[in-house]
């Protein structure tokens, strides 16, 4: 019997999860401990060691092409700047969800970064930017948004923003994480190409790098800092949601200008494919991207979100981040 292309998916994102779970830790403990390395070089490690051979061994048992499946192609060198560009936008949105997430949920991302901080910047800038828009980016928008090309646009990648956000096995990142990943799917559906995604992500935790190495964990800012979290401690719900609201201005207008960024994007990949004699990009390629019969749109959507793969893996996600934490 065949496998569907979608039930492969999810068994690859249930094995990566469950080696995410229990033997990614295994391995950053060895590494951490007997070879000594610090908390970036090791956290890199293991994501090398983990995602990029789970993604090899998958593409190789289900024959398939490498390039196609990781979405290896060419995009115009314009593409790249909107990546950067969008990359830049993205932080006033990412701010205004995490502040939603902390209305429920402690914020664990910023005690990872302080543990980094005594890292050169470009040993943070490789662990916190480089690795993961490499290795996860190969996962997620590589492997298991691949496994939904026969989808639309709009529902494969809020499948893949979901996804995403589980990934990361962390209540604080849920949010924007899925936003992320939505909008990082939208980016590879329209032009072909991973390279746009992972310059983008590159993009985004390069810039939180900076911020922390430079200016929130700067030396000299521990006393600066020690009091800004104290502070933070005291700050009131009523506050919170004032400055949400602030903030939530801001990530409206970023938002309006992502959306704009995407449709140059498009544009540019559109006129690749018109404007040379050997395209870039085949016309199959650019009409499944693009555009998506009415028949594929609604065809068992309700499938991609409610079976019995994603009730497996929304059970993992608990047991990650409520049970074993």
């Amino acid at each position: 019997m065949k496998i569907k292309e979608t039930t492969k998916v999810y068994l690859y994102f249930i094995v990566v999860s469950l080696v995410q779970m229990f033997i990614s830790p295994m391995i950053f403990t060895y590494l951490y401990n007997h070879y000594k390395m610090n908390i970036g070089l090791a956290n890199s490690a293991v994501h090398f060691l983990t995602f990029v051979p789970c993604a090899v061994i998958f593409i190789l048992l289900n024959s398939q092409s490498f390039k196609e499946t990781l979405s290896f192609k060419k995009t115009p060198l314009i593409n790249i700047m909107f990546a950067v560009l969008i990359g830049m936008l993205a932080q006033p949105i990412m701010s205004f969800l995490a502040n939603i997430s902390q209305l429920f949920v402690t914020d664990t991302v910023g005690a990872f970064m302080e543990q980094v901080t005594p890292l050169s910047f470009f040993a943070m800038f490789f662990a916190m930017a480089i690795t993961p828009a490499i290795t996860e980016e190969i996962t997620m928008r590589g492997v298991v948004l691949h496994g939904f090309k026969d989808k639309n646009m709009f529902v494969a990648a809020t499948v893949n923003g979901l996804l995403f956000a589980i990934f990361h096995f962390n209540l604080s990142q849920f949010l924007y994480a899925f936003a992320l990943g939505f909008l990082f799917a939208i980016m590879v559906r329209i032009t072909g190409s991973i390279f746009v995604t992972m310059v983008c992500h590159m993009t985004i935790n390069g810039i939180q790098v900076a911020l922390a190495k430079f200016l929130v964990f700067a030396p000299g800012n521990e006393a600066l800092h020690k009091e800004a979290v104290k502070e933070a401690a005291k700050i009131t719900i009523a506050q919170r949601l004032d400055a949400i609201s602030i903030i939530g201005v801001i990530a409206i207008a970023a938002t309006a200008l992502i959306v704009l960024v995407l449709k140059a994007m498009k544009y540019y990949t559109d006129k690749q494919y018109i404007n040379v004699s050997k395209p870039v990009f085949a016309k199959v390629d650019i009409e499944e991207n693009t555009i998506q019969s009415q028949e594929n749109i609604k065809e068992n959507t309700w499938k991609l979100f409610i079976n019995p793969w994603m009730a497996i893996i929304v059970a993992l996600y608990i047991v990650a981040t409520v049970v074993l934490k």
